[in-house]
């Protein structure tokens, strides 16, 4: 996720500086959560072959 490139740039425009950080960092987040998401995957795959 990237605030920069999913929200309009109107919103971003108007959006208070804290909220704006917020965002960021839920999006930080969020990208991180995917990651562990996809590792997790993996790791099942290579316990479905051992």
């Amino acid at each position: 996720m990237n605030i920069h490139t999913d929200l309009p740039r109107e919103v971003l425009d108007n959006l208070d500086p804290v909220k704006k950080f917020e965002l960021e960092a839920l999006a930080k987040i969020a990208n991180r959560l995917e990651k562990v998401n996809e590792i997790a995957s993996r790791l099942e795959r290579v316990e479905q072959r051992l």
